[in-house]
């Protein structure tokens, strides 16, 4: 009994440190891709409405799909791309399955 008792602590622990682990690769994952500089050219148009994006406020896809907010607050699922319907979740799921590292933004 006390040795399967110290199996699941160990296994407790070591679930816990993994998740706490993710979940700091998921954070700066985060602050790259807000800290990712968008050039907003006088003719970007909106990839749904079509429609100059100027000084609106904007939501920027990690496949370059530049769309007004309110044109993405309209859509039904924020983590596929409105144009292509790429979803970015699904991407990052595929490539943590894969064991690849998540691409890091070389702009700046």
């Amino acid at each position: 009994v006390m040795r399967v008792s110290a199996q699941q602590t160990r296994s407790q622990r070591i679930a816990k440190s993994l998740h706490k682990a993710e979940a700091l690769r998921l954070r700066a994952q985060l602050g790259e891709a807000r800290s990712r500089r968008i050039a907003i050219k006088a003719d970007t148009l909106c990839g749904v409405c079509a429609k100059p994006i100027k000084n609106a406020a904007f939501w920027a896809y990690p496949n370059g799909v530049v769309v007004h907010a309110w044109c993405m607050a309209h859509d039904s699922d924020p983590h596929v791309c409105p144009v292509t319907r790429e979803d970015f979740r699904r991407r990052a799921a595929v490539r943590l399955a894969a064991g690849v590292a998540p691409p890091t933004s070389s702009s700046g």
